[in-house]
């Protein structure tokens, strides 16, 4: 309903990446997912000043400007365009429509049935919004080019049983394996003529852009939304990505994401031989993740190439019990940012 509010966290490495069990089983533990951000999605009736999809009625927005749009309806809830940040790797950000809203929910859908659903969007860029990759090989440049995906997606409700998650347990879920895949074209267009199909000259190019995603859903009768989406690797074999449903108490106590450059190592204090790292919000470029000694000895060192954010497990077995410096230090050697580490037993 608009003026709901539901708290999510995204683990980007969980510890545990082997896909969940199908069928009838006894439990899920999850409870071992941590990050240390919290992402809000906020209902919002819709309005008229922004991009809106056809048919949609309600808006989720998520974190300070990703915004979900979607058709709710008595025959279910269904996702009809989104908002988001170069969603197909061509550009800058992107507005999507879908011809047809893919459905969001479990209604309807029994145990072992699949679901099969087809829409397309129409993404418009601009000239000066096109990566040089896409535009190398054109004799003449378009003013805008226009990328068209079919997008098809198969649902399977593949299993039942109870779900652990950090600060909650849910008694009664359903698995839930959604497939996705996308089909491209590519048109240009100039001046007031028609626009053409490119699709050949871009071949290469489409090539390179992701053929689409798998995803294994976790849905309670609680709540509308999954309370646990694990975002498969391109092989469909590992976990890559776990987003987990948060109390509403718990979440109040927790801080709230902005729009900063942070560093974060957790769990802090560290009391394993592995923890993560996760950084956000940095300018495009090559960095130094190090750590030192109080004493100022460096103890770790390792480069990464960093585009607005980094996520990262690191070996700390060989360190001692005790207090160290952490810090991310740019090309220049300048120490961009930098916070504290204690190691109880690794």
């Amino acid at each position: 309903m608009s003026g709901d509010f539901l708290y999510y966290q995204v683990d980007r490495s969980p510890d545990i990446k082997d896909v969940p069990n199908k069928g009838k089983v006894k439990f899920w533990d999850y409870s071992f997912l941590q990050s240390p951000y919290l992402k809000t999605h906020k209902f919002l009736a819709n309005s008229k000043k922004d991009f809106l999809p056809p048919k949609s009625n309600l808006t989720m927005s998520v974190g300070n400007e990703d915004k979900y749009f979607f058709q709710s309806a008595k025959t279910g809830f269904f996702l009809a365009g989104y908002s988001l940040e170069d969603p197909f790797g061509l550009g800058y950000r992107a507005n999507v429509a879908y011809t047809n809203p893919l459905k969001t929910n479990l209604s309807g859908l029994k145990m072992g049935a699949v679901a099969t659903e087809v829409s397309e969007t129409y993404i418009n860029y601009g000239i000066d919004n096109i990566k040089d990759d896409f535009l190398k090989k054109l004799p003449v440049l378009p003013d805008s080019i226009r990328l068209n995906v079919l997008i098809t997606r198969r649902t399977r409700l593949d299993g039942s049983g109870r779900l652990f998650l950090p600060d909650i347990t849910l008694n009664t879920c359903y698995r839930v394996t959604r497939e996705e895949t996308y089909d491209y074209t590519i048109d240009t267009k100039t001046g007031n003529l028609r626009w053409i199909d490119a699709t050949d000259i871009f071949r290469e190019n489409i090539n390179n852009l992701p053929g689409g995603k798998t995803q294994i859903l976790f849905y309670n009768d609680k709540y509308t939304l999954p309370v646990l989406f694990l975002t498969l690797d391109t092989e469909s074999q590992k976990i890559s990505k776990a987003e987990y449903l948060v109390p509403a108490k718990v979440a109040l106590l927790k801080n709230k994401p902005t729009g900063n450059p942070d560093i974060t190592l957790y769990p802090n204090p560290a009391y394993t031989k592995e923890i993560k790292l996760e950084v956000t919000n940095i300018q495009p470029g090559r960095y130094t993740f190090k750590i030192y000694s109080l004493i100022g000895k460096l103890e770790k060192a390792i480069p990464y190439y960093i585009n607005n954010s980094k996520f990262d497990t690191i070996d700390i077995s060989d360190f001692k019990p005790g207090i160290y410096i952490y810090a991310l230090v740019d090309g220049s050697g300048k120490i961009m940012l930098s916070k504290r580490l204690t190691i109880i037993s690794p």
